[in-house]
């Protein structure tokens, strides 16, 4: 369980490191998890965290 937690911290820091390289606004885009296998798009932080928690932080193919 603990492991979970360190995956989502490290994964939400990951997040906030490459949102602020984009001009404002962040919001809505596109996001994909191996999970889906298709993008959605997202309308805030919190909401594109839970798809990649519900995901168990799987990464997409290319991405590993």
């Amino acid at each position: 369980m603990q492991d979970n937690a360190i995956d989502h911290r490290k994964v939400q820091d990951g997040l906030d490191f490459v949102l602020k390289h984009f001009q404002e606004p962040v919001y809505p885009r596109k996001i994909m998890t191996k999970h889906l296998g298709y993008q959605v798009e997202v309308f805030n932080k919190e909401e594109a965290l839970e798809y990649f928690k519900d995901s168990n932080y799987d990464r997409i193919p290319w991405h590993q």
